[in-house]
Formats: structure tokens, sequence, C-alpha cells
């Protein structure tokens, strides 16, 4: 005689398990419980109670065909999910009509034709669905779909749920680090186990529907932008997002978006100017090969760097400002800068300074990732000799920061000025004789015996 099965240990509150029907990993709460072996202890399902819910639906559900509803008896089942051949095939509109006069909870099996639909089959069945949303104000999001295989690929069917589904809604991922975190209040949801499905066959004008709704609740609304402030975005490229969203009140006073939904919008049209590859150091790189043939101040020019482990690096000067005043320029300062990008890479600039202005002239993005001592130096090493020798710069000063890496691969040291320490003791005699313009009589105020303060 066997021995009854051991019951199960008690569950952990934040345990999780995968859904064999949807493959999302939920709570084990979402999972139904149900009896199992001979001890006839409870056990959780494979499926979640959603997924649970909808399979049932496609096993035992009531049919509506041209407004008329009715039971399946068992003589009427067909295999699982399959259109009924028995419906009544009806118009989008009179289908539209026929929902709009429904009450809540509600299944609907339907036969819609639509002629004038036209294009793959994803398409016609987002079509039917935005069509649903507009008349119920419940929007369905694509979930799934699938292709039977005794359809020979000649039919799919599209999955789609009511986007308030409280059990499709997804928890936020938080990064471990708090200071990261940016909440916001999500949207309401209700267990209304809303699902669309809507199959489509290949050379064929009408659509296989089912529809279930089981709780009223509030409608749906989007924060979308509309298709006029798109076209105003895509439209303007040269207006800046301040300027935009005076435009997007001017249409529509009262917007149920954000700004910041706008601005979202004017970045990816923004993006597609300077985008060229996924990988932002290639797209950055293949950027400045483009940029050698432009005209005038948008002109670039690659300066080639060394390869270490470690450290990656691009380095570019801007050619027509070397050409015209490389050879004038006496005074440059080499400054950096960091948090200029999201790949970490830090910023390094050249300016020459041109009748008391600073003049751009090259700039160098090294990213550093555990790379050997003075690396850092042995780049920027290299970028300013490149620049020194080909385009004839003599500097006699130089200006950088307290960054040894910096100050080391500067090629003037010769003279050194370091903020909130004293400077050496000023001799008059050795800088008259230096610069002849220099009066005898000029004293640094730090060595006079007696110094006058106004």
């Amino acid at each position: 005689m066997a021995s009854p099965e051991t019951p199960p240990a008690e569950e952990d509150d934040g345990a999780k398990q995968k859904c064999a029907g949807c493959r999302q990993i939920l709570p084990l709460s979402d999972f139904p419980l149900k009896k199992k072996g001979s001890g006839a202890h409870e056990v959780r399902t494979r499926t979640c109670e959603d997924c649970a819910v909808r399979k049932k639906q496609w096993r035992d559900k009531g049919k509506v065909g041209h407004g008329n509803s009715g039971e399946r008896d068992g003589s009427e089942a067909n295999e699982e999910g399959a259109p009924s051949e028995d419906l009544d095939e009806v118009s989008l509109p009179l289908f539209l009509e026929f929902l709009k006069r429904q009450s809540e909870p509600y299944e609907i099996e339907a036969r819609v034709s639509i002629p004038d639909i036209h294009g793959e089959r994803r398409m016609r069945a987002d079509s039917l669905a935005e069509s649903v949303w507009e008349t119920l104000n419940y929007r369905f999001i694509y979930h799934s779909s699938r292709t039977p295989k005794m359809s020979n690929g000649a039919e799919t069917t599209y999955m789609y749920h009511c986007a308030q589904n409280s059990k499709r809604q997804r928890k936020p991922q938080k990064v471990p680090d708090a200071s990261k975190h940016r909440d916001k209040e999500a949207m309401d949801g209700f267990p209304c186990q809303g699902w669309l499905s809507v199959t489509v066959t290949n050379g064929s004008d009408s659509l296989f529907i089912t529809l279930g709704h089981r709780l009223d609740h509030i409608p749906y609304v989007p924060i979308d932008l509309p298709d006029s402030v798109v076209a105003l975005v895509r439209d303007n490229p040269n207006m800046r997002p301040r300027q935009l969203w005076r435009e997007v009140l001017k249409i529509i006073p009262k917007p149920t978006f954000s700004r910041k939904v706008v601005y979202a919008k004017w970045a990816q049209y923004d993006r597609i100017k300077w985008k060229r590859c996924d990988d932002e150091f290639e797209s950055a790189k293949i950027l400045l090969e483009e940029a050698r043939s432009s005209p005038g101040p948008r002109s670039a020019e690659l300066i080639p760097l060394p390869n270490e482990d470690g450290f990656r690096g691009i380095a570019f000067t801007i050619p027509e400002h070397l050409r015209q005043w490389g050879g004038r320029i006496r005074e440059v300062a080499l400054d950096s800068a960091w948090n200029t990008n999201g790949a970490r890479f830090e910023l390094y600039a050249v300016m020459g300074e041109v009748y008391g202005s600073g003049l751009p002239l090259g700039y160098l993005l090294l990213q550093s990732d555990g790379g050997e001592k003075g690396g850092k130096e042995r780049y920027l090493t290299c970028f300013l000799s490149q620049i020194r020798d080909k385009w004839d710069l003599q500097a006699v000063f130089t200006h950088t920061d307290k960054d040894w890496s910096e100050i080391n691969a500067c090629p003037i040291k010769s003279r050194l000025s370091i903020l909130r320490r004293m400077p050496a003791y000023y001799n008059v005699q050795e800088a008259h004789e230096e610069f002849s313009w220099i009066s005898e009589d000029f004293v640094p105020l730090q060595q006079q015996a007696n110094p006058v303060r106004v």
C-alpha cells in the first residue's frame, strides 16, 4: 500500500513562478490551488488564474453573430479556439454598433467583414483592435500570436489584453541604487479579465473575433501624442522643446499628455540626424568620418590614437579654426568635463585664445576601464602632440587644472601658476631684461614693504 503524499511546505510570500501559458514570472498568489495526489493535498497550478480563465473561455463560450446570442451545445463543439462555421458574417460598422449596446460582463464571438482594410495579417488585426478601443473606450494591447499547424501558415490568431487589466500590469524592476529610483503614479488596474482575439486568414476579408470583458471600469485615458502634435514635432526640426510646447498649447489648450512626452518625441526625431549605429562609439566614428567632407566649421578631422587595453578614445580637430588661427595662437587651455554622456566617456577640450575669446581647436573623448597606470596621460600626449605638430601650434602659455595627467601632457611646463599658492619671488631686474616694457618701479603687492590697499 502506497503511503500518502506529504503536504507541501508553507509558501514564501515573495515566491514567484513562471506561467506555462503567458510565460510571465508572477507571484504564487496568481496561480490557483488544486487538489493532487492520493493525499488530496493542494498544489499550485502551472498556469496563472488569468490564463486558466481564458482557456475555459475557449472551451465553453457563447457565440454572437449579427446581433444574436446563443449557447453552444455539445454538437457544436469543434477544435479548441477554432472559428465557428455557422456564424453570420457582419460588417464592421454593424459589429461596432452591437458593441455599444452591450452591458458587462459579456462574452462575444463574431465574424466581421473588413474588405476596406488591407495589409499584412498583424496590421489588419491591429486596425480592428483600435476600432474596438474607439468604441468601448478600453484599449487592447497586443499580447501574443499563434499559428495552428493545421492551417499550414495561412491563419494566425492575435491576442490582445485590456490595458487596465490588473493581472497584466507589470511591477517596476528597480535598480539597487535607491538614489536612482524614479517612482511615478501607475495607471489604475481592475480585475476585468479583458481579452480580445482576432483570427486572420489569408485570402479572406472576414475576421473571427472573440471578446470578453467582465467588469465595467473607468475608460482608458491615452497619454500618447495625437497625430497633429506628432506632425508638428516632425515638421519643425529646428524648434526647441520649449517652443514646441507653446505651439502644442495653442492647438490643445488642456492636453492629457505631459511636456516630457513631447520632449521624448522631439528627441526621437532629433536622434535621426546624428545616430548612425546602435553602438554609440561606432556611431560617433561614422559621424566624424562623414564630417571630413563638410564645409567650414562643421568639418572635423579624426586624430589617430594608441590602442591600449582598458581604454577607448575618439579625438578630432576642427580644421577650419586651426587653418586660420593655428600658427598665431600663443595661449591654449586644456580642460575636461564629466557626465556629458551615458557611456562614461570623459570629454577633453583644447581652446585657443583669439582676441580675448576661446576658440575650440579639438576634442578628445576618453573612457578608462581598468587600464594601466599612465594610460590617460599617454592618450592626452598623443592628442596634443598631433595638434601641435600638424598645425604648427606655437603656444607660449598653457592652462590646465590640477589633474597631473593634463599637466604632464602639456608641452610647456617651465612656469606653472597654481591656484591659492604663493607665486615665485618676483625679480625686477630679470623681468625688465626679458620684457623691456615692464617698468623697473613695478613691484608685486605681496613683496612691497608697506603695501597700500585700496
